[in-house]
């Protein structure tokens, strides 16, 4: 790892460690995730300049919101609550009936299966994502150098070869601040396994107890909204 991906790590550990500990006098920690995301934006932000890379993604392009997406507990309650207050009764109803139709297809399927199968995000409103402002992690490092791969992807789902990525440097910075976040939760025993999107914000706009759960430094969600890909014995 170069001076710059390690610089990447520590920054976000010690951003988010800061912020866990500051918010918890007010027993809010998990405001330390919206910091995180505010991270990776600006990592992702500096290496474009840095490097002159550029991407094709632009709003009203959403073939990547058809993808398997894997959030963080602390992400789904604060998506959760963002469509809870600042959505319409009309679309709230709508993302919920969606993410349920989406978790009956998904739950029964393996990690391939979900990966090769064309589902489209609860969150995608009229080809446009809803939640942009607390969209999780896993979304804002995800970017496309030529939309006409993303568009072969999208009518090629079982082909795994994936090539969007941008600058490599770029995306490697990026999900590094992610790991120092992860990395920086964990020390303080919070809950950092990997949950589908649908199933995650099911429960945690269902269930009223998930955010204490959390600051509780308890596994906030069950092990059946569990992402396939998570991998964590606890």
């Amino acid at each position: 790892m170069d001076e710059k991906c390690q610089k990447c790590l520590q920054m976000a550990y010690s951003e988010v460690l800061s912020q866990v500990t500051k918010l918890n006098r007010h027993s809010k920690p998990v405001f330390a995730q919206i910091s995180l995301w505010k991270l990776i934006d600006k990592t992702i932000g500096d290496a474009l300049a840095e490097t002159g890379a550029t991407i094709a993604c632009k709003a009203g392009c959403s073939y990547c919101c058809y993808l398997k997406v894997d959030v963080h507990a602390s992400e789904a309650i604060l998506i959760s609550e963002f469509v809870k207050s600042k959505l319409p009764e009309e679309t709230k109803k709508l993302i919920i009936k969606r993410a349920e139709e989406n978790w009956k297809l998904i739950e029964p399927m393996n990690e391939v299966q979900h990966m090769t199968t064309n589902l489209p995000c609860p969150f995608l409103v009229d080809g446009i994502c809803s939640i942009y402002s607390v969209r999780p992690g896993a979304c804002r490092n995800f970017h496309s150098a030529d939309v006409q791969i993303c568009k072969d992807f999208f009518n090629n789902p079982k082909n795994l070869n994936d090539n969007r990525i941008i600058a490599q440097e770029t995306y490697q910075r990026s999900s590094l601040v992610i790991q120092g976040g992860i990395q920086a939760f964990k020390k303080c025993e919070y809950d950092i396994h990997a949950y589908d999107i649908n199933a995650a914000f099911l429960e945690a706009i269902n269930n009223k107890h998930i955010a204490n759960r959390w600051s509780d430094k308890k596994n906030a969600l069950s092990k059946n909204a569990r992402s396939k890909s998570d991998h964590l014995d606890k």
